[in-house]
């Protein structure tokens, strides 16, 4: 839980509690919640971290474990001056960081374009990048999808 939350759930008067909505409104700062998908500007790169300004009360953190594991494309998005989407992970770590991901914010929106594509009954194709008995895996953007050998024409069967 922040500092904010903190005072708004402690015995702080009405009056106090609308001055920091106040505050925070005034400056154009609103506190990211868990789970929370927000655009932000890519401030400071370092090996260990990437620091985004998502209008909070500080910058957030994408870590460097993180950036180790993206394609040159993705590095090439987190550069300064880049707006990106990130996925709030943590608000407020031990040490007041708020901790965002990259990966997930775009495997989020691979999630939404994935339920978009099964609600319009619409074809999606990839590229197959493995199978197994049960049929065939595919990437979809993040995501890795499963095709059941029962959905494939009989010419394409993998047994």
């Amino acid at each position: 839980m922040n500092d904010f939350e903190e005072l708004k759930n402690s015995d702080v008067s009405g009056d106090a509690l609308l001055m920091m909505d106040a505050l925070e409104n005034s400056f154009g700062l609103s506190m990211p919640t868990a789970g929370e998908v927000r655009d932000g500007e890519v401030v400071a790169t370092s090996k260990n971290e990437v620091l985004v300004d998502i209008g909070a009360k500080s910058e957030a953190i994408i870590r460097g474990n993180e950036i180790d594991d993206l394609d040159d494309t993705g590095k090439e998005a987190l550069t300064v001056g880049k707006t990106v989407r990130v996925f709030v992970v943590d608000p407020e770590d031990s040490q007041g960081n708020i901790i965002v991901s990259y990966t997930k914010a775009l495997e989020e929106k691979d999630w939404i374009e994935a339920a978009d594509l099964m609600d319009k009954q619409d074809v999606y194709e990839g590229k197959v990048i493995g199978f197994n008995r049960g049929g065939l895996i595919v990437r979809v953007g993040q995501l890795r999808g499963f095709i059941p050998t029962s959905q494939l024409s009989p010419a394409r069967n993998v047994r």
